[in-house]
């Protein structure tokens, strides 16, 4: 005997909608969507490698982090900004978990001696170091980060010669800051900037 089929067109569509939820399924395993150990580990807050362990290292999941306050800060787009800036090269805001942000600057040298130059200013063999320095990054800084909000502005900056490069570590292959190794090599710098703001502050 023949089987006969009254609704060959809901039996086809049926089949085809099963072979389709079949494709569409995943082909590893549920295992697959653990987080790695090794970035729950990155976010304990420890000291690594010289890092003071006030400081929060989070990895490389975001760049976004929160301050004491609960505002959160996304640093990226103030740290562009601010590279606009003809005297500085490159810049890191920090403050996770800190009452404000302070960053880290890094300075054009050639540019800043240009500008000493013009001013006929004699700058000493590290222009860091030189507070009319200081005081034009700074004005440069808050001139640059007008349009952002209070919180996200820093409230204190530290300025190195040292840039961030892919040779030294600071900078991945496709120019993206590796936050870690900065922290990791000037915490007790940014630490330094906290205890002036609180010493200030006294």
């Amino acid at each position: 005997m023949i089987d006969f089929d009254p609704n060959p067109l809901a039996s086809a569509s049926a089949a085809i909608f099963s072979r389709a939820a079949a494709d569409a399924r995943p082909s590893y395993a549920p295992e697959s969507w653990r987080v790695p150990s090794s970035v729950n580990a990155a976010s304990r807050e420890e000291a690594v490698d010289g890092v003071s362990p006030g400081l929060r290292i989070t990895g490389r999941i975001k760049e976004q982090y929160k301050l004491e306050n609960g505002k959160y800060v996304m640093p990226s787009p103030l740290e562009e900004e601010l590279k606009m800036c003809p005297y500085i090269s490159n810049v890191m805001l920090y403050g996770d978990a800190k009452p404000f942000n302070v960053a880290l600057v890094v300075v054009n040298e050639p540019a800043v001696r240009d500008w000493a130059a013009g001013k006929e200013i004699v700058l000493p063999e590290d222009p860091t170091t030189d507070e009319r320095v200081r005081a034009l990054i700074g004005e440069e800084m808050a001139r640059l980060a007008g349009e952002f909000k209070g919180y996200e502005k820093p409230r204190d900056f530290a300025l190195v010669r040292e840039d961030f490069t892919i040779d030294n570590g600071l900078l991945t292959p496709t120019m993206k800051l590796r936050r870690r190794d900065v922290l990791t090599r000037y915490g007790a710098m940014i630490e330094q900037l906290y205890a002036r703001q609180r010493n200030a502050a006294a």
